[in-house]
């Protein structure tokens, strides 16, 4: 039988504030090849803080704030995922700010932000296995105003640590047990109503 990833989400939900921005958006300083931070600027205003899961554009690539950074002098500089490709020069204009909806976090195998099930191989590699899951289950002992459950189904011979690779199956789910086949992973989601709070979401598949 596979063994399957489980687990616990409790990370929080993101306030429905995020930077506040006016102005032309820019890079401030230049982002090398491979660096895992971008430096954001604003012409007039850059404050507020970014969250983790936040998102925003630069030359078509949309990069994921992993962590939390506060603006200071109309500069932040923001975590990113994934890494630079092809460097980025200092004002570069950057776009498409978008404040996350979910429980903090990417992809967090087994718990966290947003519980991933996927097949496990013997050395405990998430997907590799590439067994069907029968059913997913999930019990919300809380939520925060508002929120709701989601449950994502990973793409045909997609990553499962990669949050592009699932796609949205059930929206404002109440955790019951769902069937599925052909199916070798699965996502779930807390969005957010627009309240900040912490979740306690247990979730499980066999």
């Amino acid at each position: 039988m596979a063994s399957w990833y489980r687990g616990v989400i409790t990370a929080a939900v993101p306030p429905s504030t995020g930077l506040a921005i006016t102005g032309a958006q820019t890079t401030s300083g230049t982002a090398a090849a491979g660096a895992t931070t971008i430096s954001l600027t604003a012409a007039t205003t850059l404050t507020g803080t970014i969250n983790q899961g936040d998102s925003f554009v630069i030359s078509g690539v949309t990069y994921y704030a992993t962590g939390t950074a506060t603006a200071s002098g109309n500069i932040v500089a923001v975590p990113v995922y994934p890494a630079v490709g092809t460097t980025i020069a200092a004002g570069t204009t950057w776009s498409s700010y978008t404040i996350a909806t979910y429980a903090a976090g990417l992809v967090s195998v087994g718990g966290g932000g947003q519980g991933v099930c996927a097949s496990q191989d013997a050395s405990g590699v998430p997907g590799a296995g590439r067994s069907d899951l029968l059913g997913v289950t999930a019990l919300a002992a809380s939520l925060p105003s508002g929120a709701t459950l989601e449950l994502w189904l990973l793409n045909p011979l997609a990553s499962p640590l990669l949050l592009s690779s699932y796609s949205l199956y059930q929206s404002a789910w109440n955790g019951q047990t769902l069937a599925l086949a052909s199916v070798s992973g699965a996502l779930v989601r807390v969005k957010s109503g627009g309240t900040a709070g912490t979740p306690s979401v247990f979730y499980w598949a066999d």
